[in-house]
């Protein structure tokens, strides 16, 4: 299916959970200087675009990109966005984008979570054609989902427009990513053998779609990571992480089954929604985060990252901070980069 060989790129990932942005910005020149591959930011606790602005000045070389921003802004808004952060950053940003959750869509912005392919096909097809647009040149999108009329980009065509990536969690999304997008970033709701068997091949059928093979977009994955010179320690905090997807996710049933973790799955769900978040992460056991997660010490999870050889082209280490410390989140950063360190 793919031609990949070797190990992917190592890439950290920030969500903003109890980290500010003065550390996400130290941490990312912290990672440019050891030699990792990009610097990717969520969109939840933090707004994913202004803490990559803060990233983009104070490194030169690091790749940065949004892992993910919503659809959720209208199209001028994000192109505009996305351009700005492409030219601050000096032609470095990918513009990550993905759907959120069907709550946050409905109750928060008000937007119906009907047809999620069609509505991303359209964000995507109107974004690139919104960077088109001249000053003196309207474009105009029409479609059943989106409609822009007459939209004027002041400062010209976008001559350097950035790649654009889907995430996704599901065969669906990763079908329309395969067949539209640049490159496609899978959620940590995942393992190599799910990415191997289900959702690589979904990409691979929406890129024949198009006319091209896998090897013509870049794929990266999520990955939950935990590092600690006492594994116990790395899988207790990944357990963490672990437990709040199963929690507040349905999209994870799918990979618990693969693995035979449908009993642990409800039993974490269970505790969670009972209140008892403690009991919710004991719940996870070390086989759920030897399958789903990077833990244990630096060589343990330089070791672990193997699984991805041939799969990826990077992956997103991700530090657990669900139901933990601030220092315990801060400190496992640190030990993150300076694991995958070049």
């Amino acid at each position: 299916m793919s031609t990949r060989s070797g190990a992917p790129r190592v890439d950290i990932h920030f969500t903003g959970e109890q980290v500010s942005i003065a550390d996400i910005v130290r941490l990312s020149q912290l990672a440019e200087q050891v030699g990792l591959g990009g610097v990717w930011h969520a969109e939840a606790f933090r707004d994913s675009l202004i803490p990559l602005a803060a990233v983009a000045c104070a490194t030169s070389r690091i790749r940065i990109g949004t892992d993910v921003a919503q659809w959720t802004r209208t199209l001028p808004n994000l192109e505009l966005a996305a351009a700005d952060l492409q030219e601050l950053s000096g032609g470095r940003f990918t513009l990550g984008l993905g759907t959120t959750a069907r709550a946050w869509n409905e109750d928060w912005h008000g937007i119906s979570y009907e047809r999620p392919l069609r509505r991303m096909r359209e964000y995507i097809q109107g974004i690139r054609l919104l960077w088109t647009a001249g000053a003196l040149q309207p474009v105009s999108f029409e479609g059943e989902v989106f409609q822009v009329r007459n939209y004027l980009r002041f400062n010209g065509p976008l001559a350097d427009p950035p790649p654009i990536h889907i995430g996704c969690s599901l065969p669906g999304m990763a079908r329309l990513a395969g067949e539209i997008a640049d490159g496609v970033n899978f959620n940590a709701v995942n393992s190599p053998e799910f990415l191997r068997e289900t959702l690589l091949p979904a990409v691979a059928e929406g890129a024949a779609k198009a006319g091209r093979t896998l090897d013509e977009l870049e794929l990266g994955v999520l990955v939950i990571t935990a590092v600690d010179d006492d594994a116990d320690r790395a899988r207790q905090l990944a357990r963490h992480q672990i437990a709040f997807y199963a929690a507040v996710t349905t999209y994870f049933e799918p990979l618990m089954a693969r693995h035979g973790f449908l009993a642990e799955y409800h039993a974490v769900r269970e505790a969670f929604f009972a209140g008892d978040i403690p009991g919710a992460v004991a719940r996870v056991t070390d086989a759920m985060v030897a399958a789903i997660a990077l833990a244990g010490t630096p060589a343990d999870v330089r070791a672990q990252l193997r699984r991805y050889d041939g799969l990826v082209d990077f992956v997103m280490i991700y530090s657990p901070s669900f139901a933990l410390p601030p220092a315990a989140i801060l400190a496992n950063h640190e030990a993150m980069i300076r694991a995958f360190a070049a």
